[in-house]
């Protein structure tokens, strides 16, 4: 889960009507789908609330999700934005996803090319150097390791050396959650590279760390195997020379990091109670690290410089645990294990005597199963006449989205078997049509059909417009200054 701070520009409201309403702030995640993998984009309010969840945007990976058996959550980091970029993994299909993210219209990412193989089985995690310009991505299942590519601001990834060994057996799809890898992340100079590896439940874990040197990654790991080091998972940096490392076993252990790459524990944390804790998050601003458990909905806040405990957030009771977080501004925003978001106000907790509140809880367990407002009105306006004077009850709109509900998720279980039968993972158009011929449907197939046409014009359009960026051979840099050049020069023409 990832935010993208949008620039904001004083003449996009004012000049720019399609975009006035675009969001600045907006949250990205993965739905690692078999049936293919997604990127949901949550628009976020100046005040820091999340937008219902019908306002939530679907951009296809253009790669096929999978998911771990046996686990909730292995890894942190399946999905990263930097600056307009936004890098994510495909698990099922084996490949890296990239997109450019507009500074006008941030809820539809646009893919960068077509996905790359990630170059072995299962990639679970992804980190990204701006300063090197190079990606990397973990894999995790039978030929598990290390694949970076160079990230050309204009152009598609491009696979940088071998792929870099990691000490995992595993099958694929992978059984954890012991013996997976979790986390890659550059340090915060990105003069190194570093990988957590969960141990197997009797042997320890690993850190391995892989220098970067004028934007080449050196091959050979620095490997450390503290004895604290169980199961560990996610690795969050306060300074090149200190982390925090949560550990599914016990808690969290709070790292020192040598010039030379090696790794200590400086502090072990036992979190008294924990299920099992497997994500954290350091806000600088609120001067406390937020760590995760899986099994619980509750934040434990962590001083992060003595590891004392300071809080224990409780969070929303119909949450059975958290899977990712994130800090924006006076926020803190958790992925829970049920499908929903929730929303934390951290602004007045830095002191330690006020503690952080649940402010939001954002369902999102329907949110395949809804309709926008606006088809909602498109379909009252085609039944209502033009001047009849007749309004709509709410009572009247719920029903007809409950009985849209239904229809669509008919159509779909049946679909979902057809293509089953035919051994196909992704529900292709055919198999709606099928679908509904089989359910005594037919006279909708023409207008099915039709649609599914102008779906793929748009489509043709937004990969053109990628594409076209792609190809343009501009930086991104370029762009932002032609842009700001444009919107004055439309300024002049309207004052």
């Amino acid at each position: 889960m990832k935010f993208y701070q949008a620039a904001l520009f004083a003449a996009i409201s004012a000049l720019a009507a399609p975009q006035k309403m675009a969001p600045s702030r907006v949250l990205y995640f993965l739905d690692s789908n078999p049936g293919g993998a997604s990127i949901i984009a949550v628009p976020v309010n100046q005040d820091g609330s999340l937008k219902d969840s019908t306002s939530a945007v679907r951009t296809k990976t253009g790669g096929i999700g999978q998911i771990a058996k046996d686990m909730n959550g292995t890894v942190t980091d399946s999905v990263i934005v930097k600056g307009n970029q936004l890098f994510t993994v495909n698990a099922g299909s084996n490949s890296v996803s990239r997109f450019y993210i507009s500074e006008t219209d941030p809820l539809h990412p646009m893919p960068l090319g077509e996905p790359v193989s990630s170059g072995g089985d299962f990639p679970n995690s992804v980190a990204y150097s701006d300063k090197h310009k190079i990606a990397c991505v973990t894999n995790t299942g039978v030929k598990p390791g290390v694949q970076c590519f160079k990230a050309p601001e204009c152009g598609v990834l491009e696979p940088m050396g071998d792929l870099m060994p990691l000490p995992v057996n595993q099958t694929t799809p992978p059984v954890g959650p012991v013996n997976t890898v979790s986390d890659i992340v550059f340090n915060p100079s990105e003069t190194a590279l570093f990988v957590s590896v969960k141990g197997d439940g009797k042997g320890l874990g690993y850190l391995y760390a892989y220098r970067v040197t004028d934007g080449v990654i050196d091959p050979e790991p620095v490997v450390s195997r503290p004895p604290e080091l169980k199961v560990d998972f996610s690795l969050t940096f306060f300074s090149d020379e200190s982390a925090v490392m949560t550990d599914a076993a016990y808690g969290a252990s709070y790292l020192s990091i040598a010039k030379d790459l090696t790794a200590t524990v400086s502090k072990k944390i036992d979190i008294p109670g924990q299920g099992a804790t497997c994500w954290s998050v350091y806000s600088p601003a609120s001067d406390s690290v937020y760590v995760l458990d899986v099994l619980s909905p509750n934040v434990t806040t962590l001083d992060p410089k003595s590891g004392e405990i300071k809080f224990v957030i409780p969070g929303d009771k119909r949450n059975k645990g958290s899977v990712d977080a994130l800090v924006d501004r006076s926020s803190l925003y958790v992925l829970q294990a049920t499908p929903a978001i929730a929303t934390f106000n951290i602004g007045d907790s830095k002191n330690g005597s006020n503690m952080p509140v649940l402010s939001q809880y954002l369902d999102l367990s329907n949110d395949d199963l809804s309709l926008p407002k606006a088809t909602v009105q498109k379909i009252v306006g085609e039944i209502l006449p033009p001047q009849g004077g007749v309004a709509f009850a709410k009572e009247a709109r719920d029903l007809l989205i409950e009985c849209c509900v239904e229809f669509i998720t008919l159509i779909s279980s049946e679909a979902n078997e057809i293509s089953e039968k035919e051994a196909k993972k992704t529900i292709a158009c055919d198999h709606i049509t099928k679908a509904l011929e089989q359910l005594g449907f037919s006279d909708y197939v023409p207008a099915v059909l039709e649609a599914a046409a102008e779906h793929k014009e748009v489509q043709k359009g937004r990969e053109k417009k990628a594409d076209k960026f792609a190809n343009s051979g501009m930086s991104m840099e370029e762009l932002a200054r032609l842009q700001e050049e444009q919107f004055a020069q439309a300024r002049q023409r309207h004052t």
